[in-house]
């Protein structure tokens, strides 16, 4: 119960007062560059983008990764949003970065080298759902989800929007947004990530204690619906709050607060069963959660512990702690992501010490992460809540 209050605490400090009555639990926003795409790299080039949202930061930071593993300032870096930050998405090209804030989802153009350029002169391209803390585009690369609770209204909607993907613009497809069933009926628990499978057919909508909804997707009409199917909180856990699949979309892992990390095998309704040995146990509060590129080992974020676990992958989906786990990060490590090189990897700590820390993947040891010299940049004391990165681009 600690752990959520505080975590409720940062959700309603990160949004301010647009956000006053909503309320969650566990960690609030994930990493949404592993969608499975493969699609050309037409603009950016090995880029991450860091979202903080304290008062007086309130920014996007942007940094270039060099092959050697070295982080630098992209032009015109940090990005004043003026709001503070809820979430962020990256379509599969690389072409478009969207923001979820209090006043609705914003767009950039992502040029040469990682610059952002405003869409539509900074003026909101979606108004429609309650600052969304949790955003994810479609492996196609045509569809943005976004989601949010409407407290007022007891209302947990999705907002399903089309992409221009010469402009960046969205429409808002029928029906949008979706009301869906919030879990196991609680009303007090926000978004926490929304995850779309490799093969563009389930969506998953972590809600904290209240489980994670199972919704499915049609790619040719762009339909989303929810079955009311969702995972429920296994006997000792306490909030479900990141989830991420094999590339096949046969197995999902989900990280659960007082259980470790849910390993289960995704039915052909998108509604998965625990396999043998599920829960893993994973620290004190397993948050964001990234597989190598091989996806042959998961990483995931242990906010309780202040540090990273590595996890070999058997054939079934179980997990194997690996002998050099764990790695150490900074104070509450939250979300995780790959470079678009799959050779490095990024965690956003929201209490800093520092900001973020930056790992390669050691060239002897399978699995080790070896750390290196991150940013020389402090956001906020609060540090950040929230690292994504540009897509591999073969």
């Amino acid at each position: 119960m600690k752990f959520e209050v505080q975590c409720m605490k940062r959700l309603l400090w990160l949004a301010g007062p647009f956000l006053v009555t909503l309320c969650g639990c566990g960690k609030f926003f994930v990493p949404q560059n592993t969608t499975g795409t493969t699609t050309t790299n037409t603009n950016a080039g090995d880029v991450l983008y860091v979202a903080n949202g304290a008062a007086g930061a309130q920014n996007i930071d942007a940094f270039a990764v060099s092959s050697a593993g070295t982080l630098s300032t992209v032009s015109g870096s940090p990005y004043s949003l003026g709001v503070a930050p809820t979430s962020m998405a990256i379509t599969g090209g690389n072409t478009f970065l969207y923001v979820g804030t209090a006043n609705g989802i914003f767009g950039y153009s992502i040029g040469s080298n990682g610059v952002l350029t405003e869409l539509n002169s900074n003026t909101a391209l979606a108004t429609d759902v309650l600052a969304p803390t949790a955003m994810v585009v479609d492996t196609t690369g045509n569809y943005l989800f976004a989601a949010g609770f409407d407290l007022a209204n007891s209302s947990l909607e999705v907002g399903v929007y089309q992409i221009d993907t010469s402009a960046g613009t969205l429409t808002a497809l029928s029906g949008s947004p979706l009301g869906v069933n919030n879990g196991n009926g609680s009303t007090s628990s926000a978004p926490t990530q929304l995850y779309m499978t490799p093969n563009n057919s389930y969506l998953y909508l972590t809600l904290g204690s209240a489980g994670t909804e199972v919704l499915n997707f049609t790619e040719s009409t762009g339909n989303l619906s929810d079955t009311g199917s969702y995972i429920k909180l296994s006997t000792n856990g306490s909030a479900q709050n990141y989830a991420v699949a094999n590339s096949a979309s046969t197995v999902l892992y989900v990280s659960e607060i007082g259980a470790g990390i849910r390993a289960m095998s995704i039915g052909t309704d998108g509604v998965p069963t625990d396999i043998s040995g599920s829960p893993f146990a994973a620290g004190t509060g397993p948050s964001g959660m990234v597989l190598n590129a091989a996806g042959t080992a998961l990483y995931v974020a242990d906010k309780g512990g202040n540090e990273i676990s590595g996890f070999s992958i058997a054939t079934n989906g179980a997990l194997t702690a690996l002998g050099s786990s764990p790695y150490a990060a900074g104070t509450q490590p939250l979300s995780m992501t790959l470079d678009s090189t799959g050779d490095f990897l990024a965690v956003a700590n929201s209490q800093g010490s520092p900001d973020m820390g930056f790992y390669k993947f050691d060239a002897t040891t399978a699995g080790k992460l070896d750390a290196l010299t991150p940013p020389s940049y402090t956001s906020t004391a609060a540090g950040s809540f929230l690292v994504i990165s540009t897509h591999p681009s073969s």
